[in-house]
């Protein structure tokens, strides 16, 4: 609930929704009081007299006998009144037409902290991190959770030194936010620090090609990358030492 309603408490003059219902809400308030001043103009012109008559002629006519609301008189400075209202709405209507709809409305894309603060997402942040390490390596029901439990080839130090790094890491996203200039640079630097533990846990030695390349899909790409490039190297060898061969031979 804090997190919702964040915007509307702190950030009320920049919040576009609300700048929005706001000019809406007036809108609509001066066309009812356009509506009630042609009303009354137009009963002033039926019974004559003062305008207090006219506005006590008015009230009557509204609220007791109801015939106001089937007069035509009324039906046409509705559809008038409506006009305007219509017509209030034109500095929006360059936002409906095709492709200037999303190149005036687009804005990169934002979440909420748990303070209720609005910042970009970052999916590769720390919080995608600690989710990620909880639920999908270190959890219960995780496709590794067996493998992990084994103590012969993870350690129950390495495991509660790991799963305290992920404590610690929760509890840094959270006060990291105290102050926001700093916490993008915080958060980075902890997730750096906790998969540096991690690798430290799971290492080539221990876990299976398949955890391993789970944890660290960027390390086994360039390990690939670089094996490659190794084996390119060693089959273009003698195809080199062969062509000096024959060059020599020739001369």
């Amino acid at each position: 609930i804090m997190a919702v309603t964040y915007p509307m408490r702190t950030g009320a003059s920049k919040n576009r929704l609300l700048l929005l219902l706001r000019f809406d809400t007036r809108a609509f308030l001066a066309c009812a009081a356009l509506f009630t001043l042609m009303s009354l103009v137009s009963v002033h012109a039926e019974v004559g007299g003062s305008w207090a008559t006219a506005c006590l002629a008015l009230a009557y006519k509204m609220g007791v006998s109801g015939d106001f609301w089937l007069e035509w008189q009324t039906q046409i400075t509705f559809a008038v009144v409506k006009l305007v209202f219509m017509l209030s709405s034109l500095p929006f209507f360059v936002f409906t037409i095709g492709g200037l709809s999303t190149l005036f409305t687009h804005t990169d894309a934002t979440a909420y902290t748990r303070a209720g603060r609005v910042v970009n997402v970052d999916p590769n942040g720390l919080s995608s991190y600690l989710a990620w390490l909880k639920q999908d390596v270190l959890g219960v029901y995780g496709k590794f959770a067996k493998e992990l439990s084994d103590p012969s080839r993870f350690p129950p130090r390495a495991m509660h030194k790991l799963r305290w790094a992920l404590k610690d890491g929760e509890d840094c996203l959270v006060s990291a936010w105290g102050r926001p200039a700093t916490a993008v640079r915080v958060t980075r630097a902890k997730k750096v620090e906790i998969d540096q533990v991690l690798s430290k846990v799971v290492t080539k030695e221990a876990a299976s090609p398949e955890l391993y390349a789970f944890c660290f899909p960027d390390r086994v790409i360039v390990e690939e990358y670089k094996r490659r490039i190794i084996e390119e190297r060693v089959t273009a060898q003698p195809a080199t030492i062969e062509a000096q061969q024959q060059v020599s031979t020739t001369i």
